[in-house]
């Protein structure tokens, strides 16, 4: 997972939890979707699963971003929601821009511990 998918989930976890919540409902009042009532149950708790274990990871990262003062959080969010990565961000704020993402992976150590998570993030990235 790059830095910048990371970021991009914090700052716009929104969009996936809003399209978790459509797909839960959508599942389990929608039977036309499903064969059986087992197969919808588990699509449901699946679906709530993973919705718990992204928010999991979104109070790990904001535990994280509370380490950040308000400039580099800004930094942040423009990196996270540029089209280019590091080459979408100009001029003199490029430096400051790539040292505060690093600062920013080195203290999110634990992101291992997130795997599940982070594949999840990964599979829902379109909906950011």
């Amino acid at each position: 997972m790059t830095s910048k998918r990371l970021l991009k989930f914090y700052f716009c976890a929104d969009g996936i939890e809003g399209a978790l919540d459509r797909l839960i409902l959508r599942e389990a009042c929608d039977p036309s979707h499903c064969a059986d009532a087992l197969h919808c149950a588990e699509r449901v708790q699946s679906l709530v699963l993973a919705k718990v274990s992204l928010s999991a990871l979104w109070a790990y990262i904001d535990n994280v971003m509370g380490q950040f003062g308000e400039g580099d959080r800004s930094l942040l969010f423009k990196y996270a929601l540029s089209c280019g990565g590091f080459a979408g961000v100009e001029g003199a704020t490029h430096n400051a821009v790539r040292r505060t993402v690093v600062r920013f992976m080195r203290r999110a150590r634990r992101l291992g511990d997130y795997a599940g998570a982070l594949a999840l993030v990964d599979g829902y990235c379109a909906f950011l």
